[in-house]
């Protein structure tokens, strides 16, 4: 079971639109998976958002929780 398995998908998108603003280990670190949309504009950044399937949502988040560990922070 990966870490995002026991969160909700409204967990999920809440913590992808933080991430969408900032990296929590490095403001826009260029090797994430979302470094390029942090230079969206605010309301296209929502709209790339919404679009999105859950299931993309919770493989970003998964992604996420990954680099946190290899980073060396708790997912």
């Amino acid at each position: 079971m990966n870490s995002s398995d026991s969160v909700s998908i409204e967990a999920v998108r809440a913590k992808v639109v933080s991430l969408i603003i900032q990296c929590p280990i490095d403001g826009n670190p260029a090797s994430c998976q979302i470094h390029d949309k942090r230079s969206l504009s605010f309301s296209e950044k929502f709209e790339w958002l919404k679009s999105l399937p859950d299931t993309e949502l919770q493989n970003m988040y998964s992604i996420h929780c990954e680099c946190l560990k290899a980073n060396g922070y708790q997912a």
